[in-house]
């Protein structure tokens, strides 16, 4: 692994700044002179390796969450994360949000062993970007039965005692989106070949890719989370009548996100999400009811429940 001082080191970031003329070449400012808000070529979002936690649960009874590290496979994992990704874009400008986690930051590390860190423009822990929050020291009976529990009542909806529930991390990701495009505004990193990858959690990346693509809530009962160490990559759309490098409304709350990228086909089936089709219309919503009002989902007629472990 890094030494701790080099982890620290990536965790601050290189900061390299841009001349205003390089920008000007680059094609940031529009004809009036307003600076136009850049968009990165793709976004990748990254699970953390294995951890201590994934392959034995007892771990939550005595150590924080946040505390929890990564096994040596787990590490394995970042590093092979790294090496496809930097096989997979080259050399470009990249700029990196991280969970504060310790098992994002160790997968974090692993990664940055593929790259030449001179290309790495930026650093930010970022504390929305954590897993979903299930309490405190938590008893193994109780996570036991809560996800069982959950199971049942749905992951979008259920909240864990003493935590979050899925819409608490769908609200953080709304957030957080908001402020990448601010960040994309920045003189200091705005390139239209920027790459920009985060390090996150499983239950966060698909409460991400959600949020961006306006997936529905029955969509996202029907994910699963993508394996240790794996990533999922949104594409810049690129259009030959305009110029797809830029937001031309740099308000995130008029944008509709979709238009701007598409998750790869390879990304969508990893966390079985649905290809894009009349979603945000009405007969999307419409498809979603229950045949007959009145009656309830026959999971509860008849009062079972499905694997507890599915999708956790």
């Amino acid at each position: 692994m890094h030494h701790p001082q080099d982890q620290r080191r990536f965790l601050r970031g290189s900061g390299q700044h841009f001349p205003h003329s390089d920008q000007e070449s680059l094609g940031l400012f529009s004809g009036d002179g307003k600076r136009r808000v850049v968009k990165p070529e793709r976004i990748i979002i990254v699970r953390h390796g294995e951890s201590l936690g994934n392959r034995d649960e007892s771990t939550y009874v005595h150590v924080p969450d946040w505390k929890i590290p990564l096994t040596k496979k787990g590490f394995g994992e970042g590093q092979k994360a790294g090496e496809k990704i930097k096989e997979y874009i080259g050399d470009k400008p990249l700029f990196i949000y991280t969970s504060p986690y310790l098992r994002t930051k160790q997968t974090l590390a692993g990664m940055v062993e593929a790259f030449d860190t001179n290309y790495i423009v930026g650093v930010r822990e970022e504390p929305r970007l954590t897993e979903q929050q299930f309490g405190n020291f938590q008893n193994l009976a109780t996570i036991v039965n809560s996800k069982a529990e959950r199971a049942r009542f749905g992951r979008f909806y259920y909240r864990f005692p003493q935590g979050e529930s899925g819409l608490d991390v769908y609200n953080r990701a709304t957030s957080f989106i908001a402020t990448m495009f601010r960040d994309f505004a920045n003189e200091s990193i705005a390139r239209d070949d920027l790459n920009v990858i985060i390090v996150t959690h499983g239950l966060t990346l698909r409460l991400l890719v959600m949020r961006w693509f306006q997936y529905s809530i029955a969509d996202f009962e029907e994910t699963l989370n993508p394996e240790n160490g794996s990533f999922v990559v949104m594409e810049r759309k690129e259009k030959e009548d305009t110029d797809s490098r830029f937001f031309k409304d740099v308000s995130a709350e008029r944008r509709d996100l979709r238009h701007w990228y598409e998750l790869t086909p390879e990304s969508r089936a990893h966390i079985n999400f649905k290809e894009q089709q009349q979603f945000g219309s009405l007969w999307k919503l419409l498809s979603e009811l229950p045949d007959e009002p009145g009656v309830l989902p026959e999971e509860f007629m008849n009062k079972t429940s499905e694997d507890p472990n599915k999708n956790n």
